[in-house]
């Protein structure tokens, strides 16, 4: 077999990058082309020009943001000064509400202490111990006397069942 050389086709990477453009712009369409890079700048100054890009970007959008931080603030302050004026001018519906709660709770204090007198003064008197161990002794009375009936109910329960036993034995 001879010995044949095999071509390779070398394109140059400018030759490349003017045929990938050239693609780009017919897929886009004739009215839309992209615009080309210069081919005159070098890569530095693209790169120099894209962080010039990048900085003026973020700088716009911390200038927005501090005009909205500072609008925010001043709207944040005129709340506050809204809410605080009704308090100090009489307290408005808080005040009244302060007001109510402090005079229950006085109310209540006042009915404790009323209960306390009461407590502490009544002490028992001679005569009203005595009373109370008379109704002792009576109601002690009273319940020795239920006792005693219910053990005859029982004592009664007991022989009408054995009766109705021996009924039942002298029937048969």
């Amino acid at each position: 077999m001879p010995n044949k050389k095999i071509a390779i086709n070398k394109k140059s990477a400018a030759d490349r990058k003017s045929a990938i453009r050239k693609k780009q712009t017919a897929k886009l369409g004739k009215n839309r082309e992209k615009p080309a890079a210069d081919a005159s700048v070098s890569p530095e100054e693209q790169i120099k020009a894209e962080r010039e890009k990048y900085i003026a970007m973020w700088a716009g959008v911390m200038f927005f943001m501090a005009i909205i931080v500072f609008v925010w603030l001043i709207s944040f302050k005129n709340n506050f000064q809204a809410i605080n004026q009704p308090a100090q001018n009489g307290g408005g519906e808080l005040g009244d509400i302060i007001k109510n709660f402090s005079q229950a709770v006085e109310e209540v204090e006042d009915d404790l202490g009323g209960l306390r007198e009461t407590i502490n003064s009544e002490e028992l008197s001679p005569d009203e111990k005595i009373s109370q161990e008379e109704e002792i002794a009576s109601l002690r009375q009273r319940l020795e006397e239920m006792e005693k009936r219910v053990e005859l109910e029982k004592m009664l329960s007991k022989i009408n069942n054995s009766l109705s036993e021996e009924d039942i034995i002298e029937q048969k």
